[in-house]
């Protein structure tokens, strides 16, 4: 079981640090994992566009994983994107071979001696920052210890990466309150300016991909009526009808190569 000491020692030894989150994991491994046959570490950063992109690790080169240069999305099946909707850590002890309703979406080339794999949400005071994927030698990392391990490291990293902000690329809020601190703008049907929130925008990016309300709802893990509050600022700040018109600003607003 992970000692207070250990804690102790990590928040301090975090500190001297400053923002180098790559030596922090080293120090998670090696003081909070060491005893689970844990071997490595990767820090998955949410960011503000809902994709989830390796951002630090320690023990294993993230080049021969082969993740996606884009990295994962937040709608898409992966343990990354599973984790943070459902607020819980994500174990899967078939690896190297995957899931298969992770086969398609979790692109990675897992080394033969990894057998199992634990994906953690990482949030802090209301905050998600993202997943840190755990890669075991062990074939299952389901025990009621480990479990209270990871909750606790989950905890502890959220902790470490609000003391260290600067770290980690913009992300939006994944709680019921809204992000009034980042907005992005877009050109309204009054021809000026409109600021969307980030929730906002990604909520309004489903949108114009054709989701519907109950569909973004269970991807971003929050209630339809939230979702359906939401639209309904989206489309007042606008200035717009529906959802249609709603689809045309937003891609009119878009630069070209991401519009294609």
């Amino acid at each position: 079981m992970v000692k207070l000491q250990d804690l102790v020692e990590l928040f301090i030894a975090s500190n001297k640090l400053n923002n180098d989150f790559d030596e922090i994991l080293r120090l998670v491994c090696v003081k909070l994992l060491v005893g689970f046959d844990i071997e490595s570490v990767i820090f998955c950063a949410l960011e503000k566009n809902g994709s989830i992109r390796p951002n630090s690790y320690f023990g294993i080169d993230i080049e021969t994983l082969g993740f996606p240069s884009q990295g994962f999305y937040l709608y898409e099946r992966t343990p990354c994107g599973d984790a943070i909707k459902d607020h819980s850590t994500v174990f899967i002890d078939t690896l190297p071979k995957l899931p298969d309703e992770y086969a398609d979406t979790f692109q990675a080339l897992i080394p033969d001696r990894i057998k199992s794999l634990a994906s953690i949400p990482i949030s802090y005071e209301g905050r998600t920052f993202g997943t840190i994927l755990c890669f075991s030698t062990r074939r299952t990392l389901k025990s009621q210890e480990i479990r209270e391990v990871l909750d606790v490291v989950g905890l502890t990293c959220g902790a470490m990466l609000v003391n260290h902000n600067n770290h980690v690329p913009d992300t939006f809020e994944n709680s019921e309150r809204m992000d009034t601190n980042h907005s992005i703008k877009l050109l309204g049907n009054d021809r000026g300016e409109t600021e969307l929130t980030e929730r906002q925008r990604l909520i309004l990016q489903m949108i114009s991909d054709g989701r519907t309300n109950g569909d973004i709802a269970d991807l971003l893990g929050y209630s339809e009526s939230l979702i359906r509050q939401e639209t309904i600022r989206i489309y007042a700040r606008l200035k717009c009808s529906g959802r249609a018109e709603a689809i045309r600003i937003y891609r009119a607003s878009q630069p070209m190569s991401e519009a294609l």
